[in-house]
């Protein structure tokens, strides 16, 4: 039978609320981290100036808005494959000169890739759903409608070709494809060219050949990143599996930093 607590904690949750006990702090803006993924990289970067954002998976420019309220001096890179949604993402970003707009995917090496439409845009990928995907998401959200070809980059090739040195925050939320994005980010990640990660990750299969959770912490962690928290989580359809989520992962320079 559940406790008191539990019960109270559930009715909480049946709202879209959580519950927690909270361990102290030493400072009242640190009393706040782990609750706001975005609240938590203002406070990690706070002693750093933040010129350079990617924001990797841009669907139409909601997160870049986001991170252009919360640093508004600079240069948001946003990358979307998706003609429909860059056609969005364009013209958003006209409005706004700190953000440029790349009709591209993010992916291991530059080229000509297949991209693969969903009935609901946000999750359209390189990665084709798995046929498991129905079991956490609604039938109406989790098909296939198209496949089409799309330019795609890899990170070090664009950062190359642009004279990229150093990006304060990578954002990426490129449903399932986060892994080969970082596999195309190796003099990057070697040379610590990247502050904070901020990743969309995986507990359950949803495409076809993804990485999951552990493996993208198993290879952030052979360049020495550390995770930081874990957000948004997502338990499917009916609330059972925990199916997806954000996390926050820290080189070495704003890990230390904390200690």
């Amino acid at each position: 039978m559940p406790f008191p607590k539990h019960i109270i904690k559930a009715v909480f949750q049946s709202f879209g609320y959580q519950v927690r006990k909270c361990p102290k702090s030493l400072s009242s803006a640190a009393s706040f981290l782990h609750l706001d993924p975005f609240y938590d990289q203002q406070f990690l970067l706070r002693n750093i100036a933040v010129d350079t954002i990617f924001d990797i998976g841009a669907h139409i420019g909601e997160t870049a808005k986001q991170y252009h309220q919360l640093f508004p001096k600079a240069k948001i890179v946003s990358f979307e494959p998706f003609p429909d949604s860059y056609a969005q993402l364009s013209e958003f970003s006209a409005t706004i000169e700190q953000i440029e707009a790349h009709n591209l995917a993010v992916d291991t090496a530059t080229g000509e890739k297949t991209f693969y439409s969903t009935s609901f845009s946000p999750m359209n990928s390189l990665l084709p759903l798995a046929e498991s995907s129905g079991k956490h998401y609604e039938q109406a959200v989790s098909t296939v409608v198209d496949s089409i070809h799309v330019k795609a980059t890899s990170l070090d090739d664009f950062c190359k070709n642009r004279n990229i040195q150093k990006i304060q925050i990578c954002k990426m939320d490129i449903q399932g494809a986060e892994l080969l994005a970082l596999q195309g980010a190796v003099e990057l990640l070697t040379n610590k060219g990247v502050d904070l990660f901020y990743l969309e990750v995986s507990f359950n299969e949803i495409y076809q050949n993804q990485a999951l959770f552990y493996q993208i912490c198993d290879f952030l962690a052979r360049y020495d990143y550390k995770l930081f928290g874990v957000y948004n989580l997502y338990h499917g359809k009916n609330n059972l599996s925990l199916v997806a989520g954000d996390a926050l992962f820290l080189s070495p320079r704003i890990a230390d930093s904390l200690e």
